[in-house]
């Protein structure tokens, strides 16, 4: 998500992937429970963006400030976004069936599950079930 950002308006250039890399790193060193603090929530973006080098980003204050316009749109530290992939079969078993690979399937549906859940409380905060046809 750093890599290819703009670094100052009205320019063309852009962070490369080395330096994209090398700042994201910043941040998960000074995000790791080891030697720093978690992020707790997006107002962590301002100690996240000291934590980069700016042999990463470039020198100056906007150069600085692009790893939170990068990271503020994007970033989360409270939910969980998890994906169930459902695939739902009907069938019949032989007669003769000994064991379940004998199964014999006559039908399928998939769907897809989408929910979030708050990392803290364990609350669902919302779901969708979508069905997926190919």
């Amino acid at each position: 998500m750093i890599a290819g950002t703009i670094k100052n308006d009205g320019s063309d250039a852009v962070v490369s992937t080395t330096n994209g890399r090398n700042a994201a790193l910043d941040i998960v060193a000074a995000t790791n429970p080891a030697s720093g603090l978690p992020a707790l929530g997006r107002h962590e973006l301002g100690r996240l963006t000291a934590a980069v080098r700016s042999s990463a980003t470039g020198a100056g204050e906007e150069a600085r400030e692009l790893i939170a316009r990068s990271l503020a749109e994007v970033t989360q530290t409270r939910t969980w976004n998890l994906l169930i992939d459902l695939i739902a079969q009907s069938g019949r078993y032989p007669a003769a069936a000994t064991n379940l690979s004998q199964f014999i399937v006559e039908g399928e549906k998939r769907y897809w599950l989408h929910f979030a859940v708050d990392r803290f409380t364990g609350e669902v905060i919302d779901w969708q079930l979508e069905a997926v046809y190919e």
